[in-house]
């Protein structure tokens, strides 16, 4: 059972999550779909796809996302390279229910390891190994593929090692 100030904190997180939610909607809802298919700032990316919009069922048909983490390797390693793998730590929390976050090498059909939080939503954590073989279109690093499904309160991806 969580403490009081434990249940505090959750509601305000909430509540900051929903205030970020409808901050961000209200930035795109004046957004044209022309305005989203122009440059962005990120070469070969549009603003569309910087906002992670959707992306295309023929390279993510699991309702996957890609993540890039050359800005990662650069930061903590000084140097941006195409990694073999990943050691990733997977968290899920729910929302008053469960949620699962996955992750893939290729965001095909019965590539993802999944983390689900428990039936409330408590806190549910792994680490997992993913290889790593689809090539950014925006940098000299490998992509990941990460999806979240559910009553989605916080998840999150800490990349713990790379593999080369």
């Amino acid at each position: 059972m969580s403490s009081p100030q434990a249940s505090e904190v959750r509601e305000r997180i909430l509540a900051e999550l929903a205030a970020t939610r409808a901050a961000f909607h209200a930035l795109l809802e004046p957004l044209s779909d022309t305005d989203l298919r122009q440059p962005s700032h990120n070469p070969g990316w549009t603003n569309g796809e910087t906002l992670r919009l959707g992306d295309p069922a023929g390279i993510a048909p699991t309702a996957s996302f890609a993540l890039d983490i050359s800005p990662m390797l650069q930061n903590v390693l000084g140097a941006v390279f195409r990694q073999s793998g990943v050691l990733v730590r997977l968290v899920a929390v729910g929302s008053g229910s469960g949620m699962t976050i996955s992750i893939s090498e290729s965001a095909v059909a019965g590539s993802l390891m999944a983390v689900k939080s428990f039936p409330d939503g408590t806190l549910q954590s792994a680490q997992v190994m993913i290889p790593c073989s689809v090539l950014s279109p925006i940098s000299n690093s490998n992509l990941i593929f990460i999806r979240e499904q559910g009553s989605l309160a916080t998840a999150a991806v800490n990349v713990v090692g790379v593999y080369v």
